[in-house]
């Protein structure tokens, strides 16, 4: 398997808790993010927990609603949900735009991304990369 970064998007508050876990180009390491996925994972009542918080944020996320909305203090919560909206939101890209290739589809979702941050922050984007085996 071939290692890749991915952005995440994570409010101004989680990123800066995790900056000091970052290498220079801002990427979290692999095994740390493995490590928290897979405590959440394992556990049923938290992942549909998380899962519903979640729609709560995309829903406020895609609004006109300032702010970030109500994500979870616990880094490692943060990084599932924001793990769960990337995906929901390659879903819906792929669902509109099927045709697309795969670097079409990372552009695209990179620039969704960066539009709500910058409509959230009112600033330049700033995404969290991790990277993930694929």
């Amino acid at each position: 398997m071939q290692p890749r970064s991915i952005a995440l998007l994570l409010p101004p508050a989680v990123r800066t808790s995790l900056d000091a876990r970052t290498d220079a180009p801002g990427r979290l390491p692999p095994n740390m993010v493995s490590a928290m996925v897979a405590r959440i994972y394992s556990n049923p009542a938290t992942r549909e927990r998380l899962h519903e918080r979640a729609q709560g944020l995309i829903d406020h996320l895609l609004s006109n609603e300032p702010g970030w909305g109500n994500w979870p203090s616990d880094v490692g919560e943060a990084l599932y949900i924001s793990i769960i909206l990337k995906t929901w939101f390659r879903d819906a890209i792929v669902a509109e735009k099927p045709d697309l290739t795969e670097q079409e589809l990372e552009a695209l979702e990179q620039s969704v991304l960066e539009r709500i941050v910058r409509r959230k922050d009112g600033e330049e984007p700033t995404l969290l990369r991790i990277y993930v085996s694929v």
